[in-house]
């Protein structure tokens, strides 16, 4: 356990140190395609809850290692110690094949933005489409997203992500007079 612990966060500080969360830099990206990327497509009140998590998930892992510090406290203080740090295990994996050896670079928005970027929802389609039964669809997204062959590994990582939102989901009480209470409950931790 300790050994995962030292482990996980000794990745973190190689992937901050190789700036590998400054993901939105443009370096030699055309215009075009970051105006695509992170065009809004929706707001984070209009889709469902599972999505709205992912997208928040990705967008705080992404933001440095302050913000997936306190991700993989919300991840363990919720989905307890084995399955917090193997979501968060998921997400790193997730995160470095798209980013290391996607097909273009992947833009976001800003953690508190309420807008959805046209990436984002891509990624939030391709992770719930690994949930489902049949995984052809999402085998399929993956070739598109990076090499085929790394599109299993992805869409493994992506259906891990995905199972371990709708277990907990699953787990919570609704709470029907606020839409989308933890993400106020989110922000105020962050």
């Amino acid at each position: 356990m300790v050994a995962s612990i030292v482990l996980l966060h000794f990745r973190f500080l190689m992937l901050w140190l190789n700036g590998f969360f400054f993901m939105n830099k443009s370096g030699n990206i055309s215009s075009e395609a970051l105006r695509r990327g992170g065009a809004t497509v929706g707001y984070m009140a209009d889709i469902r809850q599972e999505e709205a998590i992912f997208i928040s998930y990705f967008r705080t892992f992404c933001s440095g290692y302050e913000s997936r510090i306190s991700l993989q406290n919300l991840l363990l203080s919720n989905l307890g110690t084995e399955d917090g740090y193997a979501t968060m295990d998921a997400l790193d994996k997730f995160c470095e094949i798209i980013y290391k050896n996607g097909r273009r670079r992947f833009i976001r928005h800003d953690v508190a933005c309420e807008c959805i970027g046209a990436d984002e929802n891509c990624l939030s389609q391709f992770v719930f489409s690994a949930c489902e039964d049949t995984l052809e669809d999402a085998h399929l997204m993956g070739a598109l997203i990076t090499d085929a062959f790394l599109s299993n590994e992805l869409t493994l990582q992506a259906r891990k992500i995905g199972l371990s939102i709708r277990a907990y989901l699953g787990s919570v009480e609704k709470v029907p007079t606020t839409r989308h209470a933890w993400i106020k409950e989110f922000f105020q931790v962050n």
